[in-house]
């Protein structure tokens, strides 16, 4: 890879040289050279990509501790019933499996109706732009994208589960 300041330079003195033109006289000619322009917005833009990412993980972090609430009244309030399936027989695994499950899918579930929603935002700000710059026509999440959501939503759902399951033996 060669610099662009390099060729620049280059060209410059080769134009001097032909045109005898004095070492000296830095103003007779002219370059624009946006490679600096280029860079810094390609540092904006990696920028505006990691604000992004550390909302998302923030929402993510907010929501595990939402669904880990949820599942903490909701063991709570089902007490007697974890009770008497204890006295019926059911071991700790079972209790567990079940405010695990609980949780994983209410987290799943949210999860689905996330990217839905998103999705369909995406559409509708898709045809509010496609009468503007071509440069922001056709907003989209990648099917890879929406996986990963979903697969780090199932982790977080599981581990959102972990206390109030915790709980739920202990009844």
């Amino acid at each position: 890879g060669v610099k662009v300041k390099v060729v620049e330079n280059k060209i410059k003195e080769t134009l001097r040289s032909v045109h005898q033109i004095s070492p000296d006289d830095k103003d007779a000619i002219g370059s624009v050279n946006i490679e600096d322009q280029f860079t810094m917005f390609n540092n904006l833009f990696i920028g505006i990509n990691a604000l992004i990412w550390i909302v998302g993980l923030g929402t993510l972090l907010a929501g595990a501790i939402g669904v880990s609430n949820i599942m903490l009244v909701t063991v709570r309030e089902r007490t007697k019933e974890i009770g008497i399936r204890r006295a019926l027989g059911a071991t700790p695994s079972n209790i567990i499996g079940q405010v695990l499950t609980e949780s994983i899918v209410l987290t799943v579930l949210a999860g689905i109706g996330g990217i839905v929603l998103g999705v369909g935002l995406l559409s509708a700000i898709g045809v509010a732009l496609s009468q503007g710059d071509q440069f922001f026509k056709d907003p989209q999440i990648g099917f890879g994208m929406a996986v990963g959501s979903l697969t780090i939503l199932l982790v977080i759902g599981t581990f959102a589960g972990f206390i109030p399951a915790q709980r739920a033996i202990m009844i």
